[in-house]
């Protein structure tokens, strides 16, 4: 059993998850700009993508770690603050830095067309809301819209899981089963909520997490998705979604015996994760383009790729930290 204050596997889960998120966009990088298609680290599976499914773990994750910090007791106005805190000045701190670089270059501040689409871009759902292309999209992925919404509306999945647990089990169920029979999308909002309430599920089940079982055996599910492909029998969506719900699963039961340990290495990866993401694709970009110019090695590359991802994460938070010194201690 393991308390919420000691739960040091879903710190691991949330390292390593992001890690592969990183790592990920870096080898899609290097296709699209025809660099090279082979030795992709992290690049792809016999069913999917592995950034794709890390995305789901990265919901579950939120599920799981929001129901433990809040179900015992729910504040509204503590709830949205820390929420609100937890997502935006990070956030825009970074676009702001963007979108000034992207004037500059573009020489005007409308450089992604409507001005109203920069209002997308400032509350941080372009990336979900808007096709591709539009607007001022530049940080972050299409995900942080689904979890901002996901985030809205956590009180009410909060109210229906304590009062309604079986009726959520049946949402779930139907979700995926959807999933398998109309190959409903990854980004489509009900299997990202189902993925979040998953993580709800977790933690109120988590001890079936913590046997050395469930590490092999989950590894062993991971060994066959890696080298069969189920997208004939299950659709192109469904088993991106279940690598990320199995990787939860693996990661956080080899978590919880690794971080028996003493890994400042991987608390520090956890900790900057957010900013991480916010960062690494601007940065992947710079990297990208030094490396050619240099003719640096792929693996060369992607180790500058994760030093400059987590150096700049280190410095945006940082950076927030320093500006809310600032404050009213009641603002902090």
């Amino acid at each position: 059993m393991i308390s919420k204050h000691k739960d040091l596997a879903i710190v691991f889960v949330r390292a390593i998850s992001m890690l592969i998120i990183v790592i990920y966009h870096y080898s899609c990088s290097l296709v699209q700009d025809h660099i090279t298609n082979k030795h992709l680290p992290l690049y792809g599976y016999a069913s999917g993508r592995w950034g794709q499914s890390a995305v789901y773990t990265f919901l579950i994750i939120s599920g799981y770690v929001l129901f433990m910090n809040y179900a015992p007791h729910f504040s509204f106005k503590k709830y949205y603050y820390r929420r609100f805190r937890s997502i935006y000045p990070s956030f825009w701190l970074v676009w702001l830095a963007v979108f000034i670089i992207r004037s500059m270059q573009h020489q005007t501040i409308f450089w992604g067309g409507n001005p109203i689409y920069i209002l997308f871009s400032i509350i941080g759902i372009d990336g979900y809301f808007l096709p591709s292309g539009i607007g001022y999209y530049s940080v972050g992925e299409w995900f942080l819209g689904v979890i901002i919404l996901i985030y809205i509306l956590f009180p009410v999945f909060l109210t229906l899981w304590k009062n309604h647990q079986s009726v959520v089990y049946m949402i779930i169920s139907a979700i995926f089963i959807l999933q398998i029979i109309c190959d409903l999308g990854r980004t489509d909002f009900f299997v990202c909520t189902a993925s979040f309430l998953a993580g709800i599920w977790f933690y109120e089940h988590r001890n079936f997490l913590l046997s050395k079982w469930t590490s092999f055996i989950s590894f062993g599910i991971i060994l066959v998705l890696c080298n069969i492909d189920f997208c004939s029998y299950f659709g192109d969506n469904f088993p991106i979604v279940f690598m990320g719900f199995i990787l939860f699963i693996f990661l956080y039961s080899f978590g919880y015996f690794v971080m028996k340990f003493n890994f400042p290495f991987i608390s520090f990866l956890a900790k900057y994760s957010y900013q991480a993401m916010l960062v690494h694709h601007v940065l992947t970009f710079w990297i990208i383009r030094f490396c050619g110019m240099f003719r640096i090695s792929v693996y060369i590359g992607l180790i500058f790729e994760l030093l400059a991802t987590y150096i700049g994460a280190f410095i945006v938070k940082k950076s927030e930290k320093y500006i809310f010194s600032f404050l009213p201690d009641q603002l902090k």
